[in-house]
């Protein structure tokens, strides 16, 4: 198996390093990986609770732009089913209405119903 890595350099050099790894080699290195996580599981967990803070982060905007966006979706869907219900296709109009305020509803309380569940995680 053959192994590519690139590193940035201070003078602004790309240096390519290859490595030649063996199945024996990939098994060794993963053997000493999970007696490491076992010895010692609180650094793995401290690096993975940082590795989600760092994914949360770079996440907030598209949440806090998927959460702007369903107020105007919602008028528009809103409308859209009163059109229809004054067109005579009640029904339709009603149901779409419904799913539209429940859509909007969910998208309100995601950042509650996720912090609940990030809570209750073991």
């Amino acid at each position: 198996m053959k192994i590519s890595a690139f590193e940035i350099l201070h003078g602004h050099q790309i240096l390519n390093i290859h490595a030649e790894v063996t199945k024996e080699d990939l098994a060794i290195l993963t053997a000493l990986v999970a007696i490491v996580t076992v010895a010692n599981p609180s650094d793995v967990m401290a690096a993975t609770g940082d590795i989600t803070e760092r994914i949360e982060k770079a996440s907030k905007p598209i949440k806090d732009l998927l959460i702007g966006v369903a107020d105007p979706v919602c008028y528009l869907v809103f409308t859209w089913g009163l059109l229809e219900a004054m067109l005579g296709k009640g029904a339709s109009g009603l149901t779409r209405m419904k799913y539209a305020a429940l859509g909007y509803a969910g998208m309100s309380w995601l950042p509650v119903l996720m912090e609940i569940l990030r809570s209750a995680k073991p």
